[in-house]
């Protein structure tokens, strides 16, 4: 898979859960073949860090809604953000990385996106908080910041 966008996501769960114990979960309790998301960011610590999930060819298992598991990675921040706000360097981390893997695979922002809209977009009668509230809030920040940061065309 080349990917195409990128689904922003929110464990809902610990700050500190490791990509392994997201996998376990999966695989035990959903029955997949391994982590559904390709990063996790998440504490480790006093710091936040980038997990690797699944490989990056390969198709996701984190938002069936619009075939975004075809076509986009799936990024998640370890924690509840529909309750408390996102911690900033959390947000920095996950703006760091979002603008990476944009720039890597030559990305149009209109395709960096987060769950629930993607949900909502699909007709989904209840769709979920995720990311949460408090990262969906910081949503235009976070793609106006992206956006400065990509290479353009005569400013690599």
């Amino acid at each position: 898979m080349k990917p195409i966008g990128i689904v922003v996501h929110c464990t809902a769960g610990r700050k500190t859960a490791s990509a392994e114990d997201i996998n376990q979960v999966h695989v035990r309790e959903r029955g997949w073949s391994m982590i559904g998301y390709h990063y996790l960011i998440r504490r480790d610590g006093n710091s936040w860090v980038v997990e690797a999930g699944r490989p990056e060819y390969a198709m996701g298992a984190h938002c069936k809604e619009n075939k975004r598991n075809y076509t986009h990675l799936g990024v998640a921040v370890a924690g509840n953000y529909e309750t408390e706000p996102i911690e900033e360097e959390a947000f920095q981390l996950l703006l760091d990385w979002v603008t990476e893997l944009a720039a890597k695979y030559e990305m149009d922002v209109e395709n960096i996106t987060y769950h629930r809209r993607e949900q909502q977009s699909a007709g989904v009668k209840h769709p979920k908080a995720c990311p949460g509230k408090y990262i969906i809030n910081r949503w235009s920040e976070l793609i106006e910041e992206v956006s400065l940061r990509l290479p353009t065309p005569g400013n690599p």
